[in-house]
């Protein structure tokens, strides 16, 4: 291999690079509730996922899929720490028996799960590895 290959070729590498740290960060992966799950009104479901990684697990249910300049939904409904347990985080946000209350309307709300990690992020002042939003339907 010529050196005008060698440099070209670190030069390429160079450029990668960034792009696979950023695809390889461990990012929350949602179990359950399903994506478009049917479930009861009048009781909060129960919220399972995976997560690797350092930092505290969140879980935000908001009447909106969409995301803030950090990548996640909002938290008009709820905002909850997940714990683990066993390989699972699990997190059933507590009910308020009100009619206002998010989980007494017949509607459907978006879920997403994310970490709180600095430095996991491309952007360094995004602390928030943020996982896919789902849906559900309270009926």
């Amino acid at each position: 291999m010529t050196k005008a290959r060698a440099a070209l070729l670190a030069v390429v590498i160079a450029a990668l690079a960034p792009m696979t740290v950023g695809a390889a960060i461990p990012r929350p992966a949602p179990v359950t509730p399903k994506n478009r799950a049917q479930l009861a009104v009048g009781k909060t479901p129960t919220f399972k996922l995976r997560s690797t990684g350092q930092g505290t697990v969140w879980v935000q249910v908001s009447k909106s899929a969409k995301r803030s300049r950090d990548g996640v939904i909002g938290s008009d409904a709820v905002i909850v720490q997940a714990h683990k347990k066993g390989k699972y985080y699990v997190v059933k946000p507590r009910f308020f028996a009100y009619p206002g209350f998010w989980a007494n309307q017949k509607k459907k709300w978006y879920w997403q799960a994310y970490r709180i990690a600095c430095g996991e992020e491309p952007k360094a002042s995004d602390c928030k590895v943020e996982g896919p939003v789902r849906s559900f339907r309270l009926r």
